[in-house]
């Protein structure tokens, strides 16, 4: 992974929970997070890539921007929805996320994007999910909770648009079947950090650090499994299935679902 130019939180609660923790929480540290710029235009670029043609929005509702590549989905039925505008990675390693943020986890994750993880749970809120917990290594394992969260991931391929859902794009690596399980929306929090460029006290948002959608249970996922995905990194046992995805670079509109209960 990129080296990091950050200190580890100054308070973190959660890792109490012994070696194990310590070594996952190891593996999602990144660097200062500025403040999200608004943009109210789709933003889906990849390194170098070309952007296709963005899909065109559900044709019976409409989008409210929420922050950079992140829109809050309004439909007439009363049901919202999040929309995360990303690419297509192309991972050199077993998964650690299906959604990364640019610049973190690209090596272990399916699809990275340009966002401010805020955001993202900003728009989950107003859609009525709740925040759960995140997963817990001691006295016990504990998986994270929260409401479930159907993942759909939308492209284009020569010309016509195509969806998917999320788990289809993951597979065991002894099994070979896809992924059997939604998301929860565990949510995530600001804790106290140190600036080592300045030595100042900032705030930092766990999963800026790139766990935005996870398929290894992280303290800092915004999304995790309700499960339990793994007992160590070096146990990890999710590949991409790579005959499903589209092309490095490919813009992928990624659509959170949350399942609510009826009204």
């Amino acid at each position: 992974m990129p080296g990091s130019n950050r200190a580890l939180p100054a308070r973190l609660p959660l890792l109490a929970g012994g070696v194990l923790l310590v070594t996952l929480f190891s593996g999602c540290r990144r660097g200062r997070v500025e403040p999200p710029e608004v943009d109210p235009e789709p933003v889906v670029k990849a390194p170098s890539e070309p952007v296709s043609v963005e899909p065109e929005p559900a044709p019976d509702g409409h989008r409210i921007p929420m922050g950079r590549n992140v829109f809050l989905e309004r439909l007439y039925n009363e049901r919202r929805r999040v929309h995360v505008h990303a690419f297509v990675c192309h991972p050199t390693e077993l998964l650690e996320t299906f959604l990364t943020r640019k610049g973190t986890k690209e090596h272990e994750s399916i699809l990275a994007a340009d966002v401010d993880a805020r955001d993202v749970q900003k728009a989950l809120l107003l859609t009525g999910a709740t925040p759960g917990s995140v997963v817990k290594y001691e006295p016990q394992f504990t998986p994270a909770t929260g409401t479930r969260i159907r993942i759909t991931v939308r492209w284009e391929d020569k010309g016509k648009r195509k969806e998917a859902a999320a788990r289809s794009w993951i597979r065991h690596t002894r099994t070979k079947r896809e992924l059997q399980h939604d998301w929860v929306f565990a949510g995530s929090d600001l804790v106290d950090d140190v600036d080592l460029s300045t030595g100042a006290r900032v705030k930092f948002f766990l999963a800026n650090d790139g766990c935005l959608v996870n398929v290894v249970n992280f303290p800092t996922a915004l999304l995790d499994l309700p499960v339990e995905s793994v007992k160590g990194l070096g146990d990890r046992s999710y590949e991409p299935w790579q005959e499903r995805i589209p092309p490095t670079g490919t813009p992928v509109v990624v659509i959170l679902d949350p399942v609510l209960p009826k009204k």
